[in-house]
């Protein structure tokens, strides 16, 4: 399943990983550029 998270927080970066290990393909969409540098 392709999955898109908005939100790169804390919370958003979990779900993304969970999901990622269950074997979907995960976008995150994140307005701050720190955060989505890292």
């Amino acid at each position: 399943m392709y999955i898109i998270i908005v939100g790169g927080g804390r919370v958003g970066y979990y779900l993304a990983r969970a999901l990622l290990d269950e074997g979907h393909e995960v976008l995150i969409i994140e307005k701050n550029a720190t955060i989505s540098e890292t």
